[in-house]
């Protein structure tokens, strides 16, 4: 633990020694022993896609959720040059945040 005091030189940072000491436990990742062959899939992770008018793929997103601290990390996302400017990203953006 970390005791941050406010002075008139800044905010020296002092050790405080905890009894017991504090530690941090991390949940288990499910996923580590499942196989990643995309039969299944991983229930934290989805991929968005986007087709234009004509089934051309406009664009996508793949995204994965952690429900422990609840953070949402977008892997990629991409939108063909010829769909860009028309909200594309926006809507596959706004698809992954639905789904955290």
């Amino acid at each position: 633990v970390v005791r941050a005091t406010a002075t008139g030189d800044g905010f020296p940072l002092r050790e405080v020694p905890v009894d017991p000491p504090l530690t941090k436990v991390f949940p288990d990742d499910e996923s580590d022993d499942e196989s990643d062959d995309g039969e299944d899939g991983d229930p934290d992770s989805r991929t968005f896609v986007a087709y234009g008018d004509d089934g051309d793929l406009a664009g996508f997103v793949v995204v994965s959720y952690s429900g422990w601290n609840r953070r949402l990390t977008v892997e990629d996302i991409e939108v063909a040059p010829e769909h860009r400017g028309h909200g594309v990203g926006r809507a596959l953006m706004g698809l992954a945040t639905e789904f955290a």
